[in-house]
């Protein structure tokens, strides 16, 4: 059971310990003091008990070790306190420092407080070239001089705050994006991305989204293309455009009940589902249009475009207008029975033969 205790005891922090001490102490002392009314400085001295003295200086002894305690105990929680702080830092410089962006931090006077790696990596700097309060401004400076900034300090600070970022550019063709964050203590963080194979990436979409229109507008053929989820026209070409006398900004963006008669609506919707209910996700028909007085007859086909997960994504329709052709077609016909009826009712026999082979 004592060796209980004294486990037990062992585990009292130092403080509880001091105050232990000091009260014990507390008692001696009230004693000492107080065991005559007509107490004096003078009088205690020469008149004073050994024991009592020896109280005394245990006493002292014992607010010394109180006091040693608690500064030991105020040091040691200071250096766990620091031990920690430092272990945090190292986290998280640790963390950024291993970031795919570069990093900089800014206090209130615009002071660097953290550059990581990236950062230097990117522009080709060391940390020696970033000297104790250094601020953004003479960093900037630094690199002008260097000649990895191709705008002015005033310029980069008027435009890296604008939600888009600033987008630099680098000697060999690098291309930078950097975007600015005001932090609530008046600071500033901002990242810095290479995104020179994204802006590759983007001007050759742009290239080849610019060659295919230019394509696509000079074929005789109407072609339309269209979002299925809300059936909005995305792409008109010219042929469009001449077919339905409407300007290609007032097709794109709009379905085809906002722009055509409910007639022809009802036809281009009837089409455009038996498209997509389709195995083969195409689908030809012919059907008439009103525009404008006259009423004109279509030839359509129409391709149904799917994403990566094989659903459904854009209808491309492609048609082309056959009212003349069909009215020829139907002259030709009419023309043909009158003829044969012609020819049946004539009182002489009559025989077609073909040059070609007699028959």
């Amino acid at each position: 059971m004592a060796d209980k205790n004294w486990q037990a005891g062992g585990k009292i922090l130092i403080p509880a310990l001091a105050v232990v001490c000091l009260i014990a102490t507390a008692t001696p002392f009230g004693a000492a003091w107080g065991l005559s009314e007509n107490f004096s400085p003078t009088s205690y001295v020469g008149s004073a008990d050994p024991n009592m003295v020896w109280e005394a200086v245990i006493g002292g002894i014992v607010v010394c070790s109180f006091l040693a305690a608690v500064a030991l105990w105020v040091l040691s929680a200071l250096r766990k306190v620091k031990r920690s702080e430092l272990r945090r830092n190292a986290f998280v410089s640790s963390a950024l420092n291993n970031l795919s962006q570069g990093v900089v931090m800014t206090d209130a006077q615009k002071r660097i407080v953290f550059c990581n790696d990236r950062y230097l990596e990117i522009y080709g700097l060391a940390r020696s070239d970033i000297p104790r309060n250094m601020t953004g401004p003479e960093l900037l400076e630094l690199r002008l001089k260097r000649g990895v900034l191709d705008v002015s300090v005033e310029h980069f600070y008027a435009n890296v705050a604008s939600p888009d970022g600033l987008v630099t550019e680098l000697p060999g063709g690098r291309s930078i994006m950097v975007k600015h964050f005001s932090l609530p203590n008046g600071g500033s963080v901002a990242t810095h991305e290479d995104c020179s194979e994204q802006r590759k990436l983007s001007r050759q979409l742009a290239s080849t989204k610019q060659f295919l229109e230019s394509v696509l507008d000079n074929v005789p053929v109407c072609v339309a293309a269209k979002s299925i989820e809300d059936g909005r026209y995305i792409f008109a070409n010219r042929a469009f455009e001449r077919f339905s006398r409407f300007s290609r900004d007032s097709i794109v963006g709009k379905r085809a009940d906002e722009i055509f008669r409910p007639e022809t609506a009802a036809s281009i919707a009837a089409a455009d589902q038996a498209a997509l209910n389709s195995p083969e996700g195409q689908f030809r028909n012919e059907f008439a249009v009103e525009r404008g007085s006259e009423k004109r007859v279509l030839a359509s086909n129409r391709v149904i475009a799917r994403n990566e997960k094989n659903q459904p994504e854009f209808l491309i329709a492609l048609f082309d207008d056959i009212t003349e052709r069909k009215s020829l077609s139907q002259e030709l016909e009419n023309t043909k029975k009158f003829l044969e009826l012609v020819v049946d009712n004539i009182p002489v026999s009559l025989i077609v033969e073909r040059v070609s082979d007699g028959r």
